[in-house]
Formats: C-alpha cells, sequence, structure tokens
C-alpha cells in the first residue's frame, strides 16, 4: 500500500470493511477506483446569509467541482 493511500485503506482493505467497500460499490466506485487514494471535498458556502456576496464561495466551488471531475492523465 502506497504512503497516499494510508487514510483511504482504514475503509477500503480489510474483511471487516466490506460494507464500506459495498456503500461505495453502490454509488459508482470500481475495483479500479477503490485502489487510489479516496479524496473528500466538502463544500460549507451558503448563500443565504447577507455576507455572502463578499465571499469567494461560488468562483471557489465552481473552481473546485471543475478540478474534480476533470479527468486524471
Amino acid at each position: 500500500m502506497s504512503d497516499l493511500r494510508r487514510n483511504s485503506a482504514a475503509i477500503t482493505e480489510g474483511v471487516s470493511r466490506a460494507p464500506a467497500r459495498a456503500m461505495l460499490k453502490a454509488v459508482g466506485f470500481t475495483d479500479e477506483d477503490l485502489k487510489k487514494p479516496l479524496i473528500g471535498i466538502a463544500n460549507t458556502w451558503t448563500g443565504s446569509r447577507s455576507s455572502a456576496s463578499r465571499t469567494p464561495g461560488p468562483k471557489l466551488v465552481h473552481a473546485t467541482t471543475t478540478s474534480a471531475n476533470s479527468p486524471r492523465p
């Protein structure tokens, strides 16, 4: 296991983690995907507060989701 996967292995390796792998496969992960490091992206930006228009939220969300959905070589 590579050092990059040490945290991901906590939910993708071992017999006891079969339910976690089943959930990941149910949402579209493949066996090849589970061999790669897993990266989570969280977005806490909201447009419901008055100062939201002065924050970089929408631009940051767009840049993050565009990058996350880009094909990798």
